[in-house]
């Protein structure tokens, strides 16, 4: 019965909270690269999944008179990061750090990059390096990047993989330039930039948010939009809503399948690698969750589609409408939806068998225990966690609390965090 129970809340979650979110982004999509002529729509591996099949659902329902194409490609954050480098420093460094997925160690910025650790074992050793080596400053690793024959093999694997990497892009049809717009989740569309670095040439980009945490909006790929939110619009937190809901979003639109690690070559044709399934155990664990969450969604975009009424609101209508769900789910979520958090997990690439469950158990009396409580605002979903903690009176000094920081100096973030990291006993994070 408790089974039945949780598995109708989460359909219903789906179906009544995110199914007008994710159909209002599917619409909005299709109208932009209606503007934008485009012949194709590239969802990108994995969170591109759910996103790919609302709009084919929506399609199959509304007639255009030249509806793109809609395709998946198996590009991640991973597979396009080593392309993009002209040598291993410390803006690499700085990249992988700026990850969040534990204590950054050398085994995981060379995963972060998709370089082998056997190939390069015996220029580490030579620096008494391991794979462990907690990497709290760039500067550690001076002597290492000052090794040419280090550089040597980075410059080697570079080639490499940028050679698959261009042979996939066009087995795919994705050249700059081209009618075909990539279309992922988002924040600061990464893969667009790696893509942008390595290959001559504009590639257009279209997302359901882009942001930047630490408010340098120059960091975003130039020919790209943020569908319901883009910081460069602005800067409040209806605007940054999805983003504030991000690792929700992420953790229900992936696909059941693991990350790109890289590309081969078979019988003439490049195929992507996939991470294995051992690797990514605490997905797997969560995903009969998601799962019904996703069903509920695209019943409701079925429902929706077929809706004309809902099918004539104006993008700003349609932006709003979703933006305001999002607001509410962020930082009020219901008691639902704070289930589902601590249901759901957050994983990256690059930090294998790592994951963080997105709303971590934490104290119900913050100020009687304020280590333990800071210690859980590492949590992914860090508005539902002071949410389930806290209950309404804390999330709305939360929120005001981010309003004011939005306000603040980019660097002032990161600083705070480091200041309340250090008071919680936590590691802090490199700046």
């Amino acid at each position: 019965m408790a089974n039945l129970c949780a598995t109708t809340h989460n359909y219903e979650f789906g179906h009544a909270i995110l199914g007008p979110v994710i159909a209002g982004f599917a619409l909005l999509l299709v109208r932009e690269a209606e503007r934008r002529k485009l012949r194709r729509l590239a969802f990108v591996a994995r969170d591109g999944d759910l996103l790919r099949e609302a709009t084919r659902r929506l399609l199959h329902h509304f007639s255009m008179p030249a509806a793109p194409e809609l395709t998946y490609v198996h590009l991640s954050r991973r597979a396009t990061a080593l392309p993009a480098l002209d040598a291993m420093d410390a803006a690499a460094v700085e990249a992988a750090a700026a990850v969040r997925a534990g204590p950054l160690t050398l085994g995981m910025l060379l995963e972060f990059h998709g370089l082998s650790a056997n190939r390069l074992i015996n220029r580490l050793e030579k620096h008494k390096l391991g794979l462990d080596t907690r990497i709290s400053s760039p500067s550690l690793l001076s002597d290492l990047f000052a090794d040419k024959e280090f550089q040597s093999e980075i410059t080697t694997s570079i080639a490499e993989q940028k050679d698959l990497l261009s042979s996939y892009l066009a087995q795919q049809g994705l050249q700059a330039g081209s009618s075909t717009a990539l279309v992922d989740i988002g924040w600061r569309g990464s893969i667009q930039n790696n893509l942008s670095k390595a290959f001559p040439g504009i590639l257009t980009g279209l997302y359901f948010g882009l942001w930047a945490e630490d408010g340098f909006t120059d960091s975003l790929p130039s020919n790209s939009l943020g569908i319901i939110c883009d910081q460069r619009r602005g800067r409040d937190l209806h605007e940054g809503a999805a983003w504030y809901a991000g690792h929700l979003l992420e953790a229900i639109c992936r696909a059941s399948e693991g990350t790109t690690l890289g590309y081969r070559e078979v019988d003439g044709q490049i195929v992507p690698l996939l991470a294995a399934d051992g690797s990514r155990s605490a997905e797997i664990q969560s995903a009969a969750v998601a799962e019904v969450i996703r069903t509920g969604i695209l019943d409701r975009m079925e429902e929706l589609a077929k809706d004309t009424s809902w099918r004539c609101q104006t993008d700003d209508q349609l932006q709003r409408a979703a933006q305001d769900s999002l607001f509410q789910l962020a930082f009020f979520p219901c008691p639902a939806a704070i289930t589902i958090g601590k249901s759901l997990v957050h994983t990256e690439g690059h930090a294998n068998g790592w994951s963080a469950p997105l709303i971590a158990s934490g104290p119900h009396r913050p100020l009687t225990s304020p280590r333990q409580w800071l210690a859980g605002l590492s949590s992914p979903w860090r508005a539902g966690y002071v949410c389930s903690t806290g209950g309404t009176g804390l999330a709305w000094l939360f929120l005001g609390a981010e309003a004011t920081l939005g306000c603040l100096p980019p660097k002032a973030r990161p600083l705070l965090a480091n200041l309340a990291r250090r008071w919680a006993g936590l590691p802090t994070v490199q700046q």
